[in-house]
């Protein structure tokens, strides 16, 4: 029996992995998933990595299953309905008394091992008998799954699916949301050794000309000798993860852009980040000084263009980077402890603060 089961599992192991496979045969769809998922053992991890790199067209079908993993995240983690796991176990042993056959009127073939018996009816006597006088289990041989019991089996690896898949995929997003916060701390640090260097100030996002837009920060720090990796300024659960060619460009760059370059910048210069704009005080444009606050946004994932939770983590939240350092995930976009809107100032726009405790962290592409 055990080795009838073990030949059904491959088999279907096979159909598994054939229904998964994204047009690249089973062992290259298999791996695919589970480079993304981060389930390969290194070696194999190596392997697909290289092979990847060895086959453009496996990069394509490595983009488009990120894309399609980012579809299911934007959907709300579904819970398998209550009961479920008992329910169907109660099935599969419902189904196995109604359908199987009983041992005792099935045709099998018993091994023996009692070489010096004279006849098989005596020797299976004495060795069916224990010394407490019971029988012992007889051993079945040849007997293979029937559809009844494929069916079953399939039903099960369903089952176990819909179970394990949510709580893959919340696991996966809460690492994305804990990369994604290591990630703006790192800017914060940033941020915080440019405005102890520039006189309490934070790289300022300007009023008009090719340097008025949230995003500016980024180039600036670079240009400051506080940011030397790019990719900083990429939350793992954007779309902009799925491009290794990211570049910040220099200030200069910008500064020099024609306008049909600078458009291009400003969409994607400030990275999956937003930042805070300065503040109108009597009229009169100003930075934003570091105070250390720990009620003032001073960066976050970008929000959505409707100005909802941030698409980042699939519209459930955002990280949000406080003045003082520290990161807290929201699932609204009002800071505890002052209620303060972080994407819009009082006044309900996404334009400059209000005033030096108005927080308006924007878009790269937006201006004060």
């Amino acid at each position: 029996m055990s080795d009838s089961i073990e030949h059904n599992k491959s088999g279907c192991d096979s159909h598994v992995r054939k229904s998964c496979d994204p047009g690249l045969g089973d062992a290259h769809g298999l791996d695919l998933i589970g480079l993304l998922l981060g389930t390969l053992e290194p070696d194999a991890q190596a392997a697909v990595e290289a092979e990847i790199v060895r086959r453009p067209e496996l990069r394509d079908e490595l983009a488009a299953l990120k894309r399609a993993m980012r579809l299911l995240e934007d959907q709300p983690p579904i819970d398998p309905p209550a009961g479920l796991a008992s329910r169907t176990c109660a099935a599969i042993f419902a189904d196995r008394e109604t359908t199987s056959d009983p041992l005792n009127s099935r045709t099998a073939e018993v091994q023996l091992s009692h070489s010096n018996s004279a006849n098989a009816f005596g020797a299976r006597n004495r060795r069916g008998r224990g010394a407490a006088g019971e029988r012992e289990p007889l051993s079945i041989v040849g007997r293979g799954w029937r559809a009844a019991d494929l069916v079953v089996a399939i039903g099960v690896c369903v089952a176990i699916v819909a179970m394990v898949f949510p709580l893959v995929h919340a696991s996966r997003a809460r690492s994305q949301i804990t990369a994604c916060a290591n990630k703006l701390r790192e800017i914060g640090l940033a941020l915080t050794g440019y405005s102890e260097r520039h006189g309490g100030l934070f790289p300022e996002v300007a009023e008009s000309g090719n340097l008025s837009m949230a995003g500016i920060y980024a180039p600036t720090l670079v240009d400051s000798g506080f940011l030397d990796d790019s990719r900083i300024v990429i939350c793992p659960g954007s779309k902009l993860a799925d491009g290794p060619n990211f570049r910040l460009p220099t200030l200069d760059e910008v500064r020099r852009a024609s306008p049909q370059r600078l458009r291009e910048l400003r969409a994607t210069m400030g990275g999956s980040y937003a930042y805070a704009f300065g503040y109108r005080d009597n009229g009169v444009y100003k930075p934003t000084r570091n105070r250390y606050r720990d009620t003032f946004a001073l960066a976050a994932d970008v929000p959505a263009d409707d100005l909802g939770s941030s698409p980042n983590h699939g519209r459930n939240g955002q990280n949000v980077l406080l003045e003082d350092g520290h990161v807290v995930y929201l699932c609204t976009r009002r800071l505890e402890g002052s209620g303060d809107d972080i994407f819009q100032n009082d006044l309900g726009q996404v334009a400059a603060g209000c005033h030096a405790d108005d927080s308006v962290v924007a878009r790269s592409e937006a201006s004060p």
